[in-house]
């Protein structure tokens, strides 16, 4: 039996009576024994085995609004949850614009669940006339935490779940840039893609002084159903969020995406679209780098490209990947608004579940700044279906340069593409690229300028005319220059590194260029 009880107009409670109930609707008991991620495990299994439910939208009132106009609606500072003592705040978040389909909150506090009932009355609206339009029952869109980062005292938002399984945060002196997904499905397919949500979150409450905050959430979809455990530690270099997850099969699925990574990237210096932009580059990730099963580094710049494009890199027992922004000067950018140099590195650690698999990076055609078009996650070698749950376990950090610890190879700080053998004084046979690849750090901060440095530059289906490696002014800064021309019209990928006397001292740099080199100059892609 559960008794129902309403403590105050905000919350109710739930206490069990006996053993743990079973699903109703959505609804769980937390027992005598606690609540954990076994309970919403159980919800999701129940779940899967039901035939799947869309959510309620909101009224298109809501659901039409602008932009500007949904980030008027403030929550007041007095409205719940109320968490004496704790570091950390969590402030929800109305429903409205492209968040239509309502989340459910509650609180668990020392193993009993209440729920955080949607009240109007705990949001500024935009004027009278606007708060009367809105319905009692609206409901919540998701909720930001806030924690004190670098003072006491000073809470600011350092994770955020907002929209789907979408969830972002920051470090110290950050704002708000790249995205993690609780799940990728049939990204980058024919079929098209299906987006999973959280739809109902259980939030801990933390004892006063702890440092670390625990959630639960609820995963839905038309092809699976998921129990999320979120285990949030900020920092001042890095805040991470250590993620358990279990996964349930209402039907098999194509392409599973575990861990994803999403961000935005537009042009570079290599690729301002024609003279109207002003802004020198426009991107929240500069690019993919991944840890490989056997130590190695690669580092694949973004691109926005034409058409969808997908690439793939082999992941058996990857150590690591994520998309990282290593532009962090204003100059880079020169905007004072999107603060682009400012953006989140994601770095995703697998901890258990990422067996053999592959790395997917999906990138699609952007137009404009206002949408992600980069998309990174690890694909499974075996297949999701009914009857064969799937566990995972995984962090993901957002901070400065988050993949850089310490025994790092040389990085890649930046590339410069141009072309050369065009006009009829070339001495050139035809258009070759000329690519140079600047490395820094790692064992370079410590060679001296006539060190022995070489390029290690692996086969492709391109002639190499000419290379060499310089140190450049900058301290502990190398440029690679190539000057490379393909065989063919198809596009051809380049891997190159740094090595002394045979051993590879930086990480390998990857990228795909056309194999028709006017092709690359009329498009910069």
């Amino acid at each position: 039996m559960i008794v129902t009880v309403c403590v105050s107009r905000f919350r109710c409670r739930w206490k069990a009576l006996g053993a743990f109930a079973a699903l109703v609707g959505l609804g769980i008991s937390p027992g005598a024994w606690g609540f954990g991620l076994s309970q919403v495990d159980a919800i999701a299994r129940s779940l899967a085995e039901a035939e799947y439910r869309p959510p309620p939208s909101i009224p298109d009132l809501l659901g039409d609004l602008s932009a500007d106009t949904f980030a008027q609606i403030r929550l007041r500072d007095e409205a719940p949850p109320d968490w004496p003592g704790a570091r950390f705040a969590v402030r929800p978040i109305a429903a409205g614009h492209v968040y239509r389909a309502p989340v459910e909150l509650f609180e668990v506090v020392e193993g009993e669940v209440r729920r955080i009932a949607f009240d109007k009355a705990n949001f500024e609206w935009p004027g009278e006339s606007f708060d009367r339009k809105v319905p009692a029952d609206l409901g919540f869109a998701g909720f930001s935490i806030d924690y004190p980062l670098t003072q006491p005292g000073s809470p600011e938002t350092v994770l955020r779940f907002l929209g789907g399984s979408l969830f972002r945060g920051v470090a110290s002196d950050q704002v708000m840039g790249a995205h993690a997904r609780g799940l990728a499905i049939d990204t980058g397919l024919p079929s098209g893609e299906e987006f999973p949500a959280f739809r109902r979150f259980w939030l801990v409450r933390p004892a006063p002084g702890e440092r670390r905050m625990t959630l639960y959430a609820l995963m839905d979809s038309e092809s699976l159903t998921g129990a999320y455990r979120f285990v949030l530690e900020p920092g001042e270099r890095r805040s991470t969020v250590h993620v358990e997850a279990h996964l349930h099969a209402r039907r098999p699925v194509d392409r599973l995406g575990l861990a994803p990574v999403s961000s935005m990237y537009f042009y570079g210096r290599n690729e301002r679209p024609d003279a109207s932009h002003w802004r020198p580059a426009v991107f929240s990730s500069s690019g993919l780098l991944v840890h490989q099963g056997d130590g190695g580094w690669t580092y694949r710049p973004l691109r926005n490209p034409d058409t969808l494009r997908l690439d793939t890199f082999a992941a058996d027992g990857v150590r690591g990947f994520g998309l990282v922004q290593r532009h962090t000067t204003f100059s880079t950018f020169e905007d004072p608004v999107a603060r682009f140099e400012r953006r989140p590195s994601v770095w995703v650690t697998p901890q258990a579940g990422f067996g053999s698999g592959r790395l997917d990076l999906i990138q699609l055609p952007l137009r404009s700044d206002g949408h992600e078009n980069q998309l990174v996650f690890f694909e499974p070698a075996n297949p999701f279906k009914p009857g064969r749950p799937l566990s995972m376990a995984y962090d993901v950090s957002f901070g400065h340069r988050a993949a850089s610890t310490a025994g790092h190879p040389a990085q890649v700080r930046g590339v410069l593409i141009g072309v050369e053998g065009i006009g009829e004084d070339s001495a050139l046979s035809g258009p070759a690229y000329r690519v140079n690849v600047d490395f820094t750090g790692g064992d370079l901060a410590t060679l001296a300028d006539n060190a022995p440095v070489v390029a290690s530059i692996e086969d492709a289906p391109v002639r190499v005319l000419e290379h060499s490696v310089t140190p450049l002014p900058d301290e502990a800064t190398w440029r690679l220059s190539m000057l490379v021309q393909p065989k063919s019209e198809s596009p051809v990928t380049l891997r190159a590194a740094l090595a002394v006397e045979g051993n590879r001292i930086s990480e390998t740099w990857q990228d795909m260029l056309p194999g028709r080199v006017d092709r690359y100059l009329e498009q910069g892609k």
